[in-house]
């Protein structure tokens, strides 16, 4: 069994939590981050003591600084790094306003 650790932004649900699935089956210790304190919570538990989720919003640059910080204090170094975060626009592209494709890409 492996005792790497992995930080998977994105990590419920969807890709990013068979993701956390698959690597804590080989005994990874994986953070999950995403920004749905429900999603989390109930990833965490289906992966049990292998799993930490952590919410935050990664359109907020504080909060990911903050988010970063916390990391850092609690020497945390992870051998993987997973970015299944994503976004999907709240309308077809062409009805959107620059706002929100910003918002969305950007």
């Amino acid at each position: 069994m492996s005792t790497e650790t992995a930080l998977i932004i994105g990590g419920s649900p969807g890709m990013g939590l068979e993701i956390a699935r698959q690597l804590a089956k080989t005994g990874h210790h994986v953070t999950l981050l995403g920004s749905s304190a429900a999603t989390l919570e109930a990833a965490e538990t289906e992966l049990g003591t292998l799993a930490e989720a952590r919410k935050v919003d990664l359109m907020n640059f504080a909060a990911v600084q903050a988010l970063t910080g916390e990391l850092k204090a609690d020497s945390r170094h992870f051998s993987k790094l997973v970015n299944a975060a994503g976004v999907f626009p709240p309308s077809r592209l062409w009805s959107m306003t620059l706002s929100i494709i910003i918002a969305t890409w950007a």
